[in-house]
């Protein structure tokens, strides 16, 4: 038995981890997450070597907040243009087979990847205004990933395939704190803004759905972080309106992190569109 749970109102992924998302009419499944016009959802991430220089690490935009002032576009053949005010643009390309393969490690989960043409990173670092030793890397399509929940494919994402937040349920947090009213849902970084559903009940919905034949399996909550709390029009961190105190004063949390949105996983692989019809089953 099914019952109607929303409708999808936007979606969007995120071709570069950190960077800022693409919205789009329609969302492919692939075994590496969304994707859309040939690219899958943070296939490009900002690296930096460890330590102990045994692999690299992801770097975020918990601690280069500037990062969300980044816009992305993509052009032909999966291409991507990076830009911000005030810069020239630049194209990303896909680095070729016989590029260098680097070791990266993110939440516990070691993947293979390819090192893209330095000239990118060096356009990042100077926009960032930063002296780390920062490259980017483009998730090889042959990757074996390692380490926690490597049964689901997905190496650069935090926790699942997809992301779904509920717009009433935002609308709803604005209300309770009017300091939020100009603040973005983009914020929290979704794939899937539902529309159509009551505030909040996306935390009993804790069951697969369906989506125009596509079959998504529940994963868990999303647990949020500081990276809440970085303005996505200023690239600062926000201790004025702190978003992550505020979630955190009213909602459910998980290891001491409010709850917000909700993480799937596919169980085949189509597609979706804005404005198909989300069911519970």
């Amino acid at each position: 038995m099914t019952a109607k749970f929303g409708k999808i109102d936007k979606l969007y992924f995120y071709p570069f981890k950190s960077l800022k998302g693409v919205l789009c009419n329609t969302l492919e499944f692939t075994e590496f997450g969304v994707g859309s016009q040939g690219l899958i959802d943070r296939q490009y991430v900002l690296i930096e070597e460890t330590k102990d220089n045994e692999c690299f690490q992801v770097i975020n935009f918990k601690s280069e907040p500037k990062m969300v002032l980044i816009n992305v576009s993509i052009i032909n053949d999966g291409e991507l243009t990076l830009s911000a005010k005030g810069r020239s643009s630049i194209v990303l390309k896909e680095p070729a087979d016989t590029a260098q393969s680097v070791i990266v490690q993110m939440s516990g989960k070691k993947c293979e990847a390819k090192l893209c043409d330095a000239s990118v990173s060096v356009w990042i670092k100077n926009f960032l205004n930063c002296e780390r030793s920062l490259h980017v890397a483009c998730l090889s399509k042959n990757s074996k990933e390692s380490g926690k929940d490597k049964a689901i494919k997905m190496p650069f994402q935090d926790q699942g395939h997809l992301l779904a937040v509920n717009e009433s349920s935002f609308k709803d947090f604005q209300d309770r704190f009017p300091s939020m009213q100009n603040q973005s849902i983009c914020i929290f970084r979704p794939n899937v803004i539902i529309s159509e559903a009551e505030p909040w009940a996306e935390d009993i919905l804790n069951s697969d759905i369906e989506i125009n034949g596509s079959q998504l399996a529940y994963f868990r909550p999303c647990a949020r972080c500081q990276g809440t709390c970085v303005d996505v029009e200023s690239g600062e961190l926000d201790s004025e309106r702190n978003v992550l105190s505020a979630l955190g004063s009213f909602r459910p949390k998980v290891s001491n992190s409010p709850i917000f949105g909700v993480y799937y996983t596919f169980k085949n692989f189509m597609s979706i569109s804005v404005g198909d019809i989300i069911l519970q089953t």
